[in-house]
């Protein structure tokens, strides 16, 4: 044991142990401790341990745990990736639809499974289409002479007036009728 060694670390009283940290000539440093046995009476155990084997496991340690939360990170994107894809898909179908009827495709419909509010927004959107395909359709069946309450040809039967519709709630009402025009605009000339 080197001489230098015993002076860099000595036990300050006879009970309690020391310790030091204390590098080689070579640069390698060392946790050493100084512990007196029978109050010193006997003597004094000296251990040293390596640092590099510590440092060692240290960065064993720093790699495993960087490692588990790496994968746990990458766990928890999958999922949320998954999740965020399972509500967007069907908006995106919804989308796509929309973009085909824009583009005057006829028949277009959107089947989408499940009991969500997305299958029910689905179920309404092929509705309102079968609609417009419908009112469509019928527009394009009636002759071009055919004449509605207005008495005007190529009209539909709730036109009201030479500029505008009537409000759908007052379709049938009598402010559609003809007499009733006839009525509202004797009471407007002076």
């Amino acid at each position: 044991m080197p001489s230098g060694l015993l002076k860099a670390n000595q036990p300050a009283s006879g009970e309690n142990p020391a310790f030091a940290r204390i590098l080689s000539e070579n640069g390698e440093g060392y946790l050493d401790t100084a512990w007196p046995i029978f109050e010193g009476k006997a003597g004094t155990l000296r251990l040293g341990f390596s640092e590099g084997h510590y440092r060692r496991q240290l960065a064993s340690l720093w790699l495993e745990i960087g490692g588990v939360t790496l994968g746990i990170l990458l766990v928890a994107l999958m999922g949320a990736l998954i999740f965020v894809r399972r509500i967007t898909r069907p908006l995106a179908v919804l989308v796509q639809a929309t973009r085909q009827i824009d583009g005057g495709e006829p028949g277009v419909r959107v089947e989408l499974g499940g009991q969500d509010e997305i299958a029910a927004l689905a179920t309404s959107f092929n509705h309102m289409v079968a609609r417009q395909e419908d009112y469509t359709a019928g527009w394009k069946t009636k002759p071009k002479n055919w004449s509605g309450p207005t008495g005007s040809p190529g009209r539909p039967a709730w036109w009201c007036g030479n500029s505008a519709p009537c409000a759908p709630w007052r379709r049938w009402g009598p402010s559609c009728w003809p007499s009733s025009r006839k009525a509202s605009a004797a009471a407007k000339s002076p």
